[in-house]
């Protein structure tokens, strides 16, 4: 039995309803990129901190691949 619609009121009350959480949706998942990214910039900002440390400690110099336990690898 085909749904006759009596009313559009109703149908524009949920195509709008559909199109506001799809821009919810898409604003929260690019909040979430941002914070992804923002987070991923700052591990970077360590790391190069981390080495610069290395570095100053070791009267310059990184340690060689010799260096390296074959297990961390």
């Amino acid at each position: 039995m085909p749904v006759v619609i009596k009313n559009g009121r109703w149908l524009l009350i949920a195509i709008s309803g559909f199109v506001f959480c799809a821009f919810v949706l898409f604003f929260f998942k690019r909040e979430q990129d941002n914070r992804d990214r923002t987070a991923c910039q700052d591990n970077l900002r360590k790391i190069g901190q981390s080495i610069g440390m290395y570095v100053t400690d070791n009267d310059g110099f990184l340690p060689t691949s010799a260096a390296w336990d074959k297990r961390a690898i």
